[in-house]
């Protein structure tokens, strides 16, 4: 498969209703940028501009770039819905030395990627026959990168059950309580 703009920005115009429908969140994406790059992470920016973030060597297939839309478009419906939070997110990693502020920023960063990990697990297995981390040691994934991904998505599938409207309360929630539910890994 060759990665182009045009075709990632094929599917990300596919994902959008599917992910609309799965999260009950609407999208803004109205006008973003597409961006191919020599990167090590694929990811969206909502800010300045909305851009999609797309590094060709790490995608092998079709599927794999439908599953990273889905939790990247995700990412959009989150921010355009939860603008708060966000803005809390970034103010509070500015300050990372201050061990209470360290607890809530990594508190609400599992929310958001393991909410997005969440979405892009569900529709892949749904509508990809799909896994995007069968294959992949968690543990490994946990302790050696990053663990929002992987921790939010646990908590929030065992301890929520996937359920959307109280998944959503949860961006409105006092941090205090994200703190209690997530913990506060010092990372």
């Amino acid at each position: 498969m060759k990665l182009t703009e045009k075709l990632v920005r094929k599917i990300i115009e596919e994902s959008i209703p599917v992910v609309e429908e799965e999260n009950k969140l609407k999208t803004e994406l109205d006008d973003y940028l597409v961006t191919l790059w020599g990167g090590f992470q694929n990811g969206y920016i909502h800010r300045p501009k909305q851009k999609f973030l797309i590094c060709p060597g790490l995608i092998e297939g079709k599927k794999e770039l439908k599953s990273i839309m889905f939790h990247e478009v995700f990412h959009n419906a989150q921010n355009s819905n939860f603008k708060d939070i966000f803005e809390l997110y970034e103010n509070l990693r500015k300050y990372k030395i201050v061990k209470n502020l360290v607890k809530k920023a990594y508190s609400i960063r599992c929310l958001i990627e393991g909410d997005a990990t969440l979405i892009e697990r569900n529709l892949s297995k749904k509508y990809l026959n799909y896994d995007p981390y069968v294959g992949v040691n968690l543990e490994l994934l946990k302790n050696n990168l990053d663990d929002y991904h992987v921790h939010g998505e646990k908590i929030l599938r065992e301890k929520f059950k996937g359920n959307r409207k109280d998944i959503n309360e949860l961006y409105t929630a006092p941090v205090e309580e994200l703190v209690k539910i997530f913990g506060g890994n010092e990372k």
